[in-house]
């Protein structure tokens, strides 16, 4: 059963998920702009009334002198988000996650094939032994800093073991029959 702190952080989520969802439309609901002088009122009266002016001080609301009137403001004026773009932000997201991906997969290609050619252009038993031993030391110890889970950083390490087990079995089994 959840707990209320429990429940409070997957609704936190949820709640998340879907913002990042209506950012993906035309019309977000969630879309605070500073285009309308009372809109600039209303925000810096609520940031009074609860103490987070201070909080905001280095941000530059949209500056409109006090006698203009929403009324007078062009509705066809290109609109200024107050703190940033949601949707500029979930692009952000998106793209840092892509790189990241990007990076692991680069990391994944050297932990594999980086082993491969080195038993290929050196095929003795004590480079390919000391060579696996030496990657899969490697591989735990970065394994160890990006999982928290005990039984997941000896299961992805003895996976990685296994599959140039089978490197160091074809390099042997070549280097017997030359």
């Amino acid at each position: 059963m959840l707990g209320l702190t429990d429940h409070l952080k997957v609704q936190a989520v949820r709640d998340f998920d879907y913002m990042t969802e209506c950012s993906k439309r035309e019309r977000d609901p969630f879309r605070a702009t500073g285009e309308y002088y009372t809109d600039k009122l209303a925000l810096e009266r609520i940031l009074a009334d609860t103490g987070l002016r201070s909080d905001f001080e280095g941000l530059e609301l949209q500056n409109y002198s006090s006698h203009l009137r929403w009324e007078t403001l062009d509705p066809d004026a290109p609109r200024a988000t107050i703190l940033g773009n949601r949707t500029a932000n979930v692009n952000v997201l998106a793209t840092r996650a892509f790189y990241w991906r990007l990076g692991i997969a680069g990391l994944s290609a050297a932990f594999l094939l980086g082993p491969m050619w080195m038993m290929a252009y050196s095929p003795k038993r004590a480079t390919a032994l000391w060579g696996t031993t030496s990657c899969v030391l490697v591989f735990g110890l970065v394994m160890a800093s990006w999982l928290e889970r005990d039984a997941e950083v000896m299961s992805n390490t003895a996976a990685y073991a296994a599959v140039l087990v089978v490197f160091v079995g074809l390099t042997l089994e070549n280097t017997a029959k030359s």
